[in-house]
């Protein structure tokens, strides 16, 4: 892979997490459920139970501008068409097509006079809202990026939102528009 080339991301739902960020952690029981393809930018064995492809370069991360984990994206015919950071539930049962992903029904305890398991990450939780610090400098020298925070502040002079936020962002026909 050259410098320049952005890594594709497969059909489907892709999910970039890491061990350190206590959002990833807490939707990690959720990611075997939705059959994602999980991007790891820390740990190679986390999340458990769940294939992950270690995104050791940081490419996958730093190409698809990931700059919040959890990330979660759908791609269709190899484009990205909506994406979400941290969690909202709301944003991640529409993303995922499953209106019950994320609380008690999504696991199947409702009726059922079993106590769920201890999932209980709210309907909003920030993710780590930063670049994946520990290989910052390698993946600037990768790819050629001078300066983090100048496409950090690029990116919110675009779209007015505070790195803070937890956003949704679909891409319907290119629009780009944030929501």
């Amino acid at each position: 892979m050259s410098r320049g080339t952005a890594p594709l991301l497969p059909d489907g739902l892709v999910v970039v997490v890491k061990r350190e960020c206590e959002t990833c952690r807490m939707v990690a029981p959720l990611l075997a459920e939705i059959g994602a393809t999980v991007y790891t930018q820390d740990d190679p064995a986390f999340p458990e139970g769940v294939p992950a492809i270690h995104d050791e370069e940081l490419a996958v991360s730093w190409h698809h501008e990931i700059e919040t984990v959890p990330t979660l994206i759908r791609v269709v015919g190899g484009v990205e068409v909506e994406r979400t950071v941290g969690w909202a539930r709301a944003d991640w049962q529409r993303i995922t097509g499953r209106p019950g992903l994320g609380d008690e029904t999504h696991l199947g305890f409702r009726g059922r006079g079993i106590a769920p398991p201890a999932l209980d990450i709210g309907p909003r939780n920030p993710g780590t809202d930063e670049r994946p610090v520990a290989g910052l400098d390698r993946a600037q020298g990768n790819f050629g990026w001078r300066s983090a925070g100048a496409r950090r502040h690029a990116a919110l002079s675009i779209t007015g939102h505070s790195r803070k936020s937890s956003r949704s962002r679909s891409l319907n026909g290119g629009s780009g528009a944030f929501r």
